[in-house]
């Protein structure tokens, strides 16, 4: 079985999703004190850069995972049965 990836997507991809995970942390953290959002509720938890469990502590525990999985896919050609 022959799989060809390009690198550009993956790397596109990464690129986006995380310039838009750390945009919308930066975002929530300076516009906090600035409009005077409450920090325990609405989008300031979901998204701050200071908080755990939430969108960019997930997603900052995807990347090695991902790793893995693209690793493990390209192994599987080269094992041996």
């Amino acid at each position: 079985m022959q799989l060809t990836l390009s690198r550009a997507r993956p790397q596109i991809a990464l690129f986006a999703s995380m310039a838009a995970v750390a945009s919308a942390g930066l975002g929530v953290e300076v516009l906090e004190p600035v409009l005077n959002w409450k920090s325990r509720s609405g989008v300031v938890p979901l998204l701050s850069l200071s908080y755990e469990q939430n969108v960019p502590t997930w997603y900052t525990s995807c990347l090695p995972f991902a790793c893995a999985l693209t690793l493990a896919i390209q192994a599987l050609p080269q094992r041996d049965v």
